[in-house]
């Protein structure tokens, strides 16, 4: 087998040991943590007044028992102007979901822990609870935005995806093409 024959045969069996449920870590046995970039790009649709150095970034914990969601060192530089809003959206990269979760960040960096409290009624096309959220931002189906007065409709924006790590910072299981 030559070397593009080879190179196949290995993509796709990381293929499906990705796609293998036992490489899914969702049994919310730790608390688990994302590193977020925020990025213009990312936003749906992009903001063309947008500042052309906007960054943002944060770390987004979800609790074993999917029970808080925390934000730690978040920070950003480079919008437009100053943040109108923050939020926590339900869906997934590329695409508008409903708003989950509203912040308004006081200081750079800043730290915030949302609870059930703070999620009394799932908006429509939301998860039902917020445990449910919880296993939403597990499995990437969220992200965070921040708007300002230019960009209404968002500055910047990040997927809370992978990859993830437990609390004491160690990888998550690793996918493994051999089997």
């Amino acid at each position: 087998m030559g070397q593009l024959g080879r190179m196949v045969v290995v993509a796709l069996a990381g293929l499906g040991a990705a796609c293998d449920p036992d490489n899914l870590d969702l049994d919310n046995d730790d608390d688990v943590t994302f590193d977020v970039t925020l990025t213009p790009a990312q936003v749906v649709p992009v903001c063309p007044a947008a500042g052309a150095d906007a960054a943002g970034s944060g770390d987004f914990t979800v609790s074993e028992d999917d029970t808080s969601i925390t934000i730690t060192n978040f920070t950003f530089s480079g919008l437009s102007g100053p943040v109108t809003v923050g939020h926590i959206h339900f869906g997934v990269a590329g695409m508008v979901g409903p708003v989950v979760l509203a912040f308004v960040p006081v200081a750079v960096p800043f730290d915030l822990t949302f609870t059930a409290a703070d999620y009394p009624i799932a908006p429509s096309g939301a998860p039902a609870d917020f445990a449910a959220l919880g296993l939403a931002a597990r499995t990437g189906q969220t992200y965070v935005d921040l708007h300002t007065e230019a960009c209404p409709d968002g500055e910047i924006r990040g997927q809370i995806e992978g990859p993830a790590v437990r609390d004491d910072r160690a990888p998550r299981r690793a996918v493994s093409a051999a089997r």
